[in-house]
């Protein structure tokens, strides 16, 4: 290497000792607002959701539908009563 190349490096090396904190600093404000500004091109796309067509909701077959006529509403039940559970001993009296 010829002696300019090491004056060229010595330059440098004075040049980042003294302003490292500088640059360092300036690196990270540009990555974060980078970072900011590419979540906020994310976030300001709005969704448009998939166009579905009509007839493909809804289609159910005679059965299912004799099914769900079949099924019992809560306020017709037919005097049933509810039996609950035994109770639990309590672990915190003696």
């Amino acid at each position: 290497m010829t002696p300019e190349i090491y004056h060229y490096l010595r330059q440098t090396s004075k040049f980042i000792g003294r302003y490292h904190a500088i640059i360092f600093f300036s690196a990270v404000t540009i990555i974060v607002g980078a970072t900011v500004f590419l979540l906020y091109l994310v976030l300001e796309t709005t969704f448009t959701p998939p166009q579905v067509a009509g007839d493909s909701i809804g289609n159910f077959d005679q059965a299912t539908i004799n099914r769900i006529k079949s099924l019992n509403d809560s306020s017709s039940s037919q005097n049933s009563t509810v039996t609950l559970p035994p109770s639990r001993p309590n672990p915190f009296v003696e």
